[in-house]
């Protein structure tokens, strides 16, 4: 047998061995990311409860830390004296809506309809560090609405999106939109940039973000 065909013998003989070794280490990696982003939600999941219950919406729609919200004294049915929020706060805990593993705080209900997965929208937003408040990133003073494929964002914002209503066409202005939906989003991070994170604008790995978003319409599609 020549060495050529010794060469054939052996490579016949190894291929299906060296191909089962790398499905299972494919397997194996795979296994450990699924995990690992199971235990990183369980984390980010205590970490939005908290701040679910130490911030608040303020009668303007911000959210702000209850700590620097001057408390009013309010007397029970016991005649007690006990600490509240000025009228129109409200504690995030109690407002907010869970939709799948993201928080939704609707401000404002758009007048038109909801968008699905396959729809290019019209947005303005704030993205926020959660840990923190501080932005990150804005279209919010844009001229224009942003357009973006629901599909092409980040998962927790495309759930959010899909759970909000648009506004509707101004039909004395073209390009305007009356009544958009408004709402804040907060995402674990598995939802937004993972353990990759995001280099521009900066978000680090394993981030909770917080986004207020603006949902002016839908594109139509010209075919």
């Amino acid at each position: 047998m020549s060495l050529r065909d010794n060469l054939r013998l052996i490579t016949r003989r190894i291929a299906p061995a060296f191909l089962a070794g790398v499905v299972l280490l494919a397997a194996v990696s795979c296994g450990k990311n699924i995990d690992n982003s199971v235990r990183q939600l369980q984390i980010d999941q205590k970490k939005i409860a908290q701040f679910l219950d130490e911030h608040c919406l303020t009668p303007a729609g911000e959210i702000v830390p209850l700590s620097e919200v001057p408390a009013t004294a309010d007397e029970t049915d016991e005649g007690d004296q006990g600490p509240t929020l000025p009228e129109g706060y409200v504690v995030l805990s109690d407002t907010a809506k869970a939709q799948g593993d993201i928080y939704l705080v609707s401000l404002k209900e758009g007048a038109g309809d909801t968008p699905t997965s396959t729809d290019k929208v019209l947005i303005r937003y704030r993205g926020y560090y959660l840990e923190t408040m501080q932005e990150f990133d804005s279209t919010w003073d844009d001229p224009e609405p942003y357009p973006v494929w629901v599909s092409g964002v980040i998962e927790g914002l495309r759930t959010g999106l899909q759970a909000m209503k648009t506004g509707i066409v101004d039909p004395e202005q073209a390009g305007n939109y009356l009544s958009p939906g408004d709402a804040w989003m907060i995402l674990p991070s598995p939802l937004a940039f993972g353990q990759e994170g995001k280099t521009s604008p900066v978000v680090p790995p394993n981030t909770c973000v917080v986004y207020r978003v603006n949902l002016y319409g839908v594109v139509p599609l010209d075919f």
